[in-house]
């Protein structure tokens, strides 16, 4: 059986603070898939899948998911957050494989720009509008200390991960 890997790209030092819940949600279980040429249900009880940390995964593996984690708070500065925001969008565009942007706080999605008429952006959006994604799809808010943002993220895990188990058997 082929070795199955999620690859983390974490140029802002995140993984040892989110590390320990992540691996301890692994492995993803109970997963359900249409693929092959009669696109007949696929069941999987349990996906054993490591992870690698800035490095990319061993040429006899497959990489199920690419996961690119930010970090952005109210209190820098805008040059700072735009550089961010450009990093991410030029990783996106790199992926080829199914991808998810993760961007990790303390608190709630950090906003910018003036209160205008009670609505404010947040980064959250700013970071989707930037790589073209305004749905929830490939950009994630993980709140590291709150147990429904981490269930937020999962989800979204397992959601890309389907999506390119399908798109792998569908070929």
């Amino acid at each position: 059986m082929e070795r199955l890997w999620f690859s983390i790209t974490d140029e802002f030092g995140l993984w040892s603070q989110i590390s320990f819940e992540f691996e301890a949600r692994l492995p993803l279980r109970n997963l359900i898939w249409k693929g092959g040429i009669t696109q007949t249900a696929q069941f999987v009880s349990q996906l054993n899948a490591h992870v690698v940390v800035n490095e990319p995964a061993p040429e006899d593996a497959t990489s199920l998911l690419h996961i690119y984690l930010v970090a952005l708070n109210d209190s820098e500065s805008d040059t700072r957050k735009a550089e961010v925001r450009a990093r991410a969008k030029a990783w996106s565009i790199r992926q080829k494989s199914p991808w998810l942007i993760v961007l990790v706080t303390n608190s709630e999605p950090p906003t910018q720009g003036p209160k205008f008429l009670n609505m404010r952006t947040t980064l959250l959006d700013r970071l989707r509008s930037d790589i073209g994604r305004k749905d929830s799809d490939h950009v994630v808010h993980l709140q590291h200390k709150q147990v429904e943002s981490w269930n937020a993220l999962f989800l979204a895990i397992r959601d890309q991960t389907v999506q390119g188990l399908e798109a792998r058997t569908s070929v």
